[in-house]
């Protein structure tokens, strides 16, 4: 029995399997790099919203949603609760509340009290406040600390209060 080798066709074939192994390690380099671009504008967002940049760290949070993939799910979250946040700062509470029922809708498990704090924070600024009211109640059993939970308290007595006073100027119009 003669065993034949041949040298071309191995080098060719060792040739054709480290390009493969190349290809997917760009494949790879460049979901990386989009998933850390992504952060990048998430991360820019929050420190433009913490200098009260709001215009400008809405488009980092649009961005970061934006490139986010699909299977960045926490990412998206964190990014539309920000987007939530930059639209409360620019005074645009309706937009403010369908950032965040997005980002509840995308993760109804992983609501924070922040998060619903916020939102009650929205719906009351539009006088919506019996939402406001079920937003700072849930966010009660989410995670607040002690002093966000005092602010939550007053937020729903205020609430209340408005609420009252809102149906008896209903009632006397009527």
């Amino acid at each position: 029995m003669h065993i034949t080798f041949f040298p071309d066709d191995l080098a060719a074939a060792a040739l054709e399997a480290q390009e493969g192994i190349m290809e997917v390690q760009e494949v790879q380099a460049d979901s990386s790099s989009v998933a850390n671009q992504d952060i990048e504008w998430y991360n820019k967002g929050l420190n433009l919203l913490a200098e009260d940049n709001s215009i400008e760290a809405l488009n980092c949070f649009e961005k970061a949603i934006g490139g986010a993939p699909r299977e960045e799910q926490a990412l998206r979250v964190r990014a539309q609760n920000g987007r939530g946040h930059a639209l409360y700062q620019l005074g645009r509470y309706p937009e403010s509340i369908q950032a965040y029922h997005t980002a509840i809708t995308m993760d109804p498990a992983g609501v924070t009290g922040r998060a619903l704090y916020n939102m009650g924070s929205s719906y009351a600024a539009v006088e919506l406040y019996s939402d406001a009211i079920k937003c700072f109640e849930q966010a009660l059993d989410r995670g607040l600390d002690k002093d966000d939970v005092n602010i939550c308290k007053t937020q729903i007595n205020r609430c209340k209060l408005l609420h009252k006073e809102q149906e008896k100027r209903r009632r006397a119009a009527a």
